[in-house]
């Protein structure tokens, strides 16, 4: 393993083998932990914004932890609940986004009471914290809507979960719960597991161990072929302004047979 450590903006890298190229991204503290692999192998960073990530990385497909597509009315978005079911006990970890109402609210109160009155259901404070983000990853692709064709909203736990034989057992934070993850990368790319969690120890500050874990398990995801990725659920939705409402995953070997209605392919 060769890792570059220095300043906390600067790469770092960890060799490995890779089919393809892809970019996974997940919010840290001090904004986005990305996530590159390539054939050759994984470079690591952390950006200001979303959109230096994918100004950086032109023409590569990028797999965000972040709701993109967002409601306006009543209806739930249909990614949500299959994602649940499929993850099983980590079903928590889905959680239901805003609606676009909150999203321009000034504080929690004010946020709760616009989704309540637009979507007919409260606010978590858990989606709350997050509103920073998926107002900036909706601004972003409004802007620019071309960029919904490469730059797609995925999640951690459901794409690990799409890479195992079996539903994880463990919260991530735990040390079952990293093991438990490393593994399913370590079974993907043998020799991967070990290296990865000495690369891990060596983080960007600013960081923690499971951003980075979940940006790893992105990156491999988006690097897989387009015909090895799915989506819950399908077809996919498009929210008011144009923007997919939809979750990428890997194609999963096996699914139980009442949610593949729900599962699509990535087009």
């Amino acid at each position: 393993m060769g890792a570059q450590i220095g300043d906390p903006r600067k790469r770092k890298v960890l060799v490995m083998s890779s089919p393809a190229a892809g970019v996974g991204v997940d919010g840290c503290r001090t904004g986005w932990v990305w996530v590159r692999a390539t054939r050759a192998h994984f470079t690591t960073g952390i950006a200001a914004s979303l959109e230096e990530i994918v100004a950086r990385f032109p023409g590569e497909r990028v797999l965000v932890d972040i709701p993109i597509g967002l409601p306006s009315d009543t209806r739930p978005r249909g990614c949500e609940a299959p994602a649940r079911r499929f993850i099983g006990p980590r079903r928590a970890s889905v959680f239901t986004p805003p609606g676009r109402a909150a999203i321009a609210a000034p504080d929690y109160a004010s946020a709760n009471l616009a989704n309540r009155k637009q979507t007919g259901r409260g606010l978590s404070k858990q989606a709350w914290n997050l509103v920073p983000k998926i107002r900036e990853a909706d601004r972003l692709l409004r802007a620019d809507p071309e960029l919904t064709t490469r730059v797609h909203e995925s999640h951690p736990e459901v794409c690990f979960r799409g890479l195992s034989k079996a539903p994880l057992a463990h919260y991530k934070k735990t040390r079952e719960g990293r093991s438990e993850r490393l593994a399913v990368l370590g079974n993907l790319r043998p020799g991967l597991e070990l290296r990865l969690a000495d690369f891990l120890t060596a983080r960007h500050p600013g960081s923690a161990a499971d951003d980075f874990l979940d940006a790893f398990v992105l990156a491999l995801t988006a690097a897989l072929p387009l015909g090895r990725l799915a989506t819950f659920p399908s077809p996919p939705e498009r929210d008011a302004f144009g923007l997919p409402m939809q979750i990428v995953l890997p194609q999963p070997a096996r699914i139980d047979p009442s949610l593949k209605g729900s599962l699509g392919t990535l087009e």
